[in-house]
């Protein structure tokens, strides 16, 4: 990366997968911030099943770290993406 980061803060809205691939492939790690639960289930209410692409994207490595004060919430994704988290 040319500004020589190590990591990127990315906030859910802007995630993509091709875009946390290219970040790898470059050696930088990500921080996907994830809303607060009401936000997710109102995804949810409008058609966008985004803890199901949580738990992809986590399956896949694509994200490093969410940063939460909750940690209940990430443990669960990690847990169901059946990969060994940190906490």
């Amino acid at each position: 990366m040319p500004c020589g980061a190590g990591s990127l803060s990315i906030e859910l809205d802007v995630f993509h997968p091709d875009h946390a691939k290219a970040l790898h492939h470059n050696g930088v790690s990500n921080r996907l911030n994830l809303p607060r639960p009401e936000p997710l289930r109102v995804y949810r209410q409008d058609g966008r099943d985004i803890v199901t692409c949580l738990d992809e994207w986590i399956a896949e490595g694509l994200i490093d770290t969410i940063p939460e004060d909750d940690v209940s919430f990430p443990a669960r994704r990690v847990e169901r993406a059946g990969v060994t988290g940190s906490r």
